[in-house]
């Protein structure tokens, strides 16, 4: 017969066993997790044996994370906030979250990454911070990234996305660890500085740069040389990238890198001096090659001879230049 008194004791030890592994794993659990009044209103506490992740909607301050128990403090991994209005990022604020790894500020009008100009500050602050890897700051109200986000150089991971960021400072040469960069649906466009790509650490894996006004204009063709240097997942990323035909009637979307190897190769070599050459048609197939057409402005250029042009010039605008009729005289048209 089987001992009543053992089977009692295992079953105490099961009950015990399975109670202890909700306490620590299930997430969700408020218990020991008191939070300041005003963060109890705004946010959830969600506890892991990794750690705990708070998820605030509203908050209009990151002051209130100053007021948490030690305890709680020095337990947070992930702090997700949406919803609310802050104009940026206060370090100080959070300096006691000293297991932090991952900060998401989102939909909460962000006009500056970080705030106030301290290097001195951040530095102390970001010390503190040093298991800080992932920095999430879509979907809010930046126009500008500048060298103060060098102070969060240890990031791995690092989203602007959904921004209106039209200016970007060549900074990502200093981090180092730097495997994912999304910089996505912005307004850069033209004026963008090519040495942000160009000085991108190795270490990145991931970058989105779509979504912007990207126009189909020479002056970006250095994208494509640029391309063939970074591996073959940040490539096929690339390559889904669109930018806009300027002088297209139809407003036409082309792919970015395509149109710029297109310049790179066949257009820009072959575009007389002193004058400007640009895609008037560009259309992109798949597995076969584009067709395309270029407009040639030599406009007031004190040309004296007609000047040799691109093949598949459609357009060409000679006004306002010194051209005799012995330079018409000359002139080969090919139907």
């Amino acid at each position: 017969m089987k001992n009543p008194i053992s089977w009692m004791v295992l079953w105490v030890a099961v009950i015990e066993f399975l109670a202890g592994t909700q306490m620590t794993t299930s997430p969700g659990i408020r218990t020991g997790c008191q939070l300041p009044a005003k963060l109890d209103q705004s946010c959830t506490c969600d506890q892991s044996f990794k750690g705990i992740s708070l998820v605030c909607s509203g908050i209009n301050s990151t002051r209130y994370f100053t007021q948490l128990e030690p305890d709680i403090a020095s337990s947070v991994i992930k702090l997700d906030i949406s919803g609310g209005l802050i104009p940026c990022l206060e370090l100080q604020d959070l300096s006691s979250l000293t297991r932090l790894e991952e900060i998401r500020l989102t939909n909460s009008k962000v006009k500056n990454v970080l705030c106030g100009k301290s290097k001195v500050k951040h530095k102390k602050t970001v010390h503190k911070l040093k298991h800080l890897l992932s920095l999430d700051l879509s979907h809010n109200s930046l126009e500008r990234v500048d060298e103060s986000l060098i102070a969060l150089n240890k990031l791995e991971t690092i989203n602007l996305s959904h921004n209106h960021i039209t200016h970007i400072k060549p900074i990502f040469s200093h981090f180092e660890h730097l495997k994912s960069l999304d910089i996505s649906s912005n307004k850069l466009s033209a004026n963008f500085d090519k040495q942000v790509l160009k000085e991108l650490p190795a270490s990145v894996n991931y970058l989105d740069i779509a979504g912007n006004p990207w126009p189909c204009t020479p002056i970006l063709s250095w994208m494509y040389p640029w391309s063939l240097s970074r591996s073959i997942s940040i490539q096929k990323k690339l390559n889904t990238s669109q930018c806009n035909i300027e002088n297209s009637p139809t407003h036409q979307h082309s792919p970015l890198i395509m149109v710029m190897q297109y310049y790179s190769v066949k257009v820009t070599p072959q575009c007389p001096d002193k004058c400007s050459c640009h895609f008037y048609h560009f259309a992109a197939g798949i597995n076969i090659s584009p067709t395309y057409t270029v407009i040639v402005n030599c406009n007031s250029q004190n040309l004296t001879s007609f000047p040799s042009l691109p093949q598949q010039t459609t357009v060409l605008d000679l006004s306002h230049n010194l051209l005799s009729q012995d330079s018409y005289d000359m002139l080969d048209v090919v139907t």
